[in-house]
């Protein structure tokens, strides 16, 4: 995980959803192969990722309620949430958003693949954007240990561990206090 913005503005950004869960998406070709369709459930037509998802304590309070009740025993938690949020009725639709933009969670793996670079751009402003949608997202994630690093180091960002350490204390001794 790397964190383009700052906290403030990551809230921001997940309040403009209003919504009190938002769900990343993955790569929207996925929904078209029937095999990751079986896999991964489907959420209005988009597979969500469990590996960025952002919301109001009562909505996460009662998702991991959901989850524990009926879909412990289940084996990959991104096909569960896609269940519990979309499939199920557990959840009202207006209770669930999905980032499709990119616009709080930039999901890497959307562009890694053999001879592909990560699909950001670096606007003027200096901020990063989806090459795709243009969106800034406040958060990127995806999997890929080195290779994810790899990738991030041809764009230029730096999310070895300490980095990320030393930028997410920067980060929480700069947030204005309440």
């Amino acid at each position: 995980v790397a964190l383009l913005a700052g906290g403030e503005e990551i809230v921001g950004a997940f309040r403009e959803f209003g919504a009190p869960i938002v769900f990343g998406v993955a790569e929207r070709a996925r929904v078209d192969r029937p095999f990751l369709r079986l896999w991964y459930g489907t959420c209005r037509g988009e597979n969500i990722n469990a590996g960025g998802y952002m919301g109001e304590a009562a909505a996460l309070l009662r998702l991991t309620e959901l989850y524990l009740a009926s879909y412990a025993g289940e084996r990959d938690d991104q096909l569960a949430f896609t269940r519990i949020c979309c499939e199920t009725g557990l959840f009202a639709r207006e209770h669930v958003a999905l980032d499709v933009d990119g616009a709080l969670f930039y999901n890497g793996a959307r562009t890694l693949r053999p001879g592909t670079r990560l699909g950001l751009r670096l606007r003027r402003n200096g901020r990063w954007a989806s090459a795709r949608t243009g969106a800034a997202p406040c958060v990127l994630h995806a999997v890929g240990g080195g290779d994810m690093r790899h990738h991030l180091a041809a764009v230029g960002l730096d999310v070895s561990s300490v980095a990320q350490r030393n930028y997410a204390i920067h980060l929480l001794r700069n947030e204005p206090q309440r």
